[in-house]
């Protein structure tokens, strides 16, 4: 397993990292459209460094459905007239550490959508930090986490927007699903503004089972742990909301293990 720096510059649709490496750096060339898909093989990866260039595209689906890095850090930089679609999904199990920083640049987009799911004794930290410092650039962030057991999550999600970021559009959107009564989630969302010409909002919910959903599908002839499977499922499938429909196919099936 290699501790050095692997650089790689995207030339294809379909960008692959080697399984074992610990710190990546990808370029994405100007005006090229690729995937790049990450999973559970990548485990030992620490550090991700991705640079997109102007009128660039790039999918990223990182799948840890299976098992998760102790720490990644990743750095995104979206280039002029570039755009960025990144799906995560996380199964916690042990202590785990994740930070995103993005970086926007002028008329830059990135949707960005997470969903986590912590389980038995889970102890994960979070962090999510997009900044706009350049003019029409536009932020989404959506993360979705369900925690059971004796999972405690904490998961912080912030959109700085500059003064130079005139016309920006930004939406945050953090959401939590409690599963039994020592589950713990502690959502921080925040907004950081400079400029009084941009649209914003951000919003966040804590919520648990719905007792009336449960009481329909248990007259349905669902047992609990199936009512419950259903309405843990209809969470997290706001994920592949606005998502293309060959990403919203690569996406769904991991999200019924979690």
């Amino acid at each position: 397993m290699s501790t050095g720096i692997k650089k790689i510059i995207a030339t294809k649709s379909r960008v692959v990292i080697p399984r074992h490496a610990v710190r990546v750096t990808l370029i994405i060339p100007p005006r090229t459209e690729t995937t790049l898909e990450i999973n559970s093989d990548h485990r030992h990866l620490k550090t991700l460094t991705v640079i997109i260039n102007p009128g660039a595209s790039l999918s990223l689906i990182q799948n840890f459905s299976a098992d998760v890095p102790q720490e990644l850090n990743e750095h995104i930089v979206v280039g002029s007239r570039a755009t960025l679609t990144y799906v995560a999904i996380h199964k916690l199990r042990g202590v785990s550490n994740f930070r995103c920083l993005i970086e926007h640049q002028k008329a830059a987009r990135s949707n960005v959508r997470l969903a986590l799911a912590g389980k038995k004794q889970a102890r994960n930290s979070t962090t999510v930090v997009s900044s706009l410092n350049a003019a029409d650039s536009q932020s989404t962030v959506l993360v979705l986490a369900a925690a059971s057991d004796q999972a405690q999550l904490d998961i912080s999600a912030n959109i700085a927007i500059g003064q130079r970021a005139e016309l920006a559009v930004a939406d945050l959107s953090l959401h939590a699903l409690l599963l039994s009564p020592q589950a713990v989630v502690e959502l921080t969302p925040k907004m950081e503004i400079k400029n009084s010409t941009v649209v914003a909002a951000h919003r966040a919910t804590v919520s648990r089972f719905d007792p009336l959903e449960k009481f329909y599908l248990h007259s349905r002839g669902l047992t609990t742990r199936k009512a419950e499977a259903v309405l843990t499922n209809n969470f997290f499938s706001r994920l592949v909301d606005t998502l293309s429909l060959e990403m919203a196919k690569k996406i769904i099936p991991a999200l019924k293990i979690l």
